[in-house]
């Protein structure tokens, strides 16, 4: 599943950076590709069916590593991440504060 690679990569892009708020916005958008990843599973079901893979190099990785691909494993990681909603909005920004929650507010 190519989502799980993006997740990977851009997770193994969050932890080497410097910046916080850049690692922090690629955690975010590492956790959107886990999101869309899980959607490829069934509810009833720890592993993906062989449709969520679209090359045959993925769906030979899947056969011989299936523990790789469970369910159960990702949603775990998933848990570590933040959460999404919180982290940015439609635009890509951080949300902003409400004028009541001002101490909650950021520098600038």
């Amino acid at each position: 599943m190519g989502w799980l690679t993006l997740f990977s990569t851009i997770l193994s892009a969050s932890e080497k950076e410097k910046n916080k708020k850049t690692a922090k916005s690629l955690a975010a958008e590492a956790a959107l590709c886990l999101d869309e990843a899980v959607k490829f599973f069934r509810p009833d079901c720890d592993l993906p069916d062989e449709g969520a893979f679209f090359t045959e190099n993925s769906r030979r990785r899947f056969r011989a590593h299936p523990g790789h691909f469970a369910q159960s494993k990702w949603r775990e990681r998933r848990l570590l991440l933040p959460d999404v909603k919180a982290a940015v909005t439609a635009d890509g920004r951080a949300p902003r504060a409400r004028w009541w929650q001002f101490w909650k507010a950021g520098p600038g």
